[in-house]
């Protein structure tokens, strides 16, 4: 059984991201998607952080110079490698140490689907350090480091909520969604929250429908809480000197 009283502060923490993302409505689409975001980082994504990590937003970078499309919120693992951070918390950011990159929506649409899908495609571009090394040795050993997961988050949606799902939308835009979906978690407020499962023996997408308490957002941010220490853990220790310094020569003397 869950903590009551942790349970129902997330659940207010949850109620009052819904006030303020209603309160702002009648903003223009530069101040809603401002808006948005903080509401979710505030609210949602700060009081599940694992220590060692933190929020930022900008595109996330490879060490051969390839970079993603601009992501609304990454969140990162300082301890893994340590992003460049122009100020307001906007920024570059190793992909070795990008755990999660999350598109946040006011209202979901099927072009806002699309979008978030070519996002991810240019993400899938980045190539990996590898995790370790041994001590004392130049050369890698075991697997590069595991690839950030992308994320749709949506406060409200406009599909009627009586016809299509979110998921069949989905289903209907990426052509790998039941394979290996572009986007393999998505969480929309009062439609519930999918994840692609790839644990069983056939993967699938599991729902979590919505509830009065909201539980399809507390199991979302469960997942994501829950996620984050195993990929710190995962991403080992990768080079920085890899995205600083050039091959060039060198001489004894």
């Amino acid at each position: 059984m869950p903590s009551k009283l942790i349970r129902e502060e997330f659940i207010s923490a949850i109620n009052l991201a819904l006030r303020r993302y209603e309160s702002s409505t009648g903003l223009d689409h530069a101040g809603m998607v401002g808006r948005v975001r903080e509401i979710f980082t505030e609210n949602l994504l700060k009081p599940i952080l694992y220590p060692g990590t933190e929020i930022g937003n900008g595109k996330i970078v490879d060490s051969t110079g390839n970079a993603s499309a601009e992501t609304d919120l990454v969140v990162y693992s300082r301890n893994t490698l340590p992003p460049y951070v122009y100020g307001h918390s906007v920024g570059v950011y190793p992909v070795e140490s990008c755990i999660y990159a999350i598109e946040v929506k006011s209202k979901l649409t099927a072009n806002e689907v699309k979008t978030s899908i070519q996002k991810v495609h240019k993400l899938h571009e980045l190539k990996c350090l590898y995790s370790f090394y041994p001590l004392n040795a130049t050369q890698p050993y075991g697997p590069a480091c595991t690839f950030t997961i992308p994320v749709l988050f949506s406060f409200s949606s406009d599909l009627s909520g009586t016809g299509k799902t979110e998921i069949e939308r989905y289903r209907e835009l990426d052509p790998n969604a039941n394979t290996s979906p572009a986007i393999p978690v998505i969480c929309v407020a009062g439609r519930g929250y999918w994840r692609f499962e790839t644990k069983r023996d056939k993967p699938c997408w599991i729902h979590h429908p919505p509830t009065d308490e909201h539980d399809e957002i507390i199991d979302f941010i469960s997942g994501v809480s829950n996620t984050i220490p195993e990929q710190v853990w995962m991403r080992g220790h990768p080079r920085y000197g890899n995205y600083i310094s050039i091959n060039r020569e060198m001489k004894e003397c």
